[in-house]
């Protein structure tokens, strides 16, 4: 399969990572059912969990960040007739292979 826009698949991979980023987040606050969590008694355990849920938060933010940086990094070439006539032409067939892969959310994680 030919694609037009190899840069556009690897804009919507780095938005599916920042979704998928999100979603890993989220489990950590609520069930799957989609009930929020009850609050537990103070004591260390919970200090502990909101260390943890802190600390996801803070990885988060960070990796946000690095996906605009890549992002402002690939919007050149997107306007780049040149370099985009350079892209292998299975880019687009491996970026869905890696997107579908089991283990992608694992190496998000």
């Amino acid at each position: 399969m030919k694609v037009n826009h190899p840069i556009e698949v690897a804009k919507t991979v780095l938005e599916v990572a920042d979704v998928a980023w999100t979603a890993v987040e989220c489990c950590h606050h609520y069930h799957r059912d989609g009930r929020k969590e009850a609050p537990s008694s103070p004591s260390l355990k919970s200090n502990r969990v909101e260390g943890d849920l802190e600390a996801l938060r803070s990885e988060n933010q960070r990796l946000r960040q690095l996906l605009e940086q890549n992002l402002k990094l690939l919007q050149p070439i997107l306007q780049s007739p040149k370099l985009l006539q350079d892209c292998p032409s299975d880019l687009h067939g491996r970026l869905i292979a890696s997107v579908e892969s089991g283990d992608f959310l694992k190496q998000l994680e």
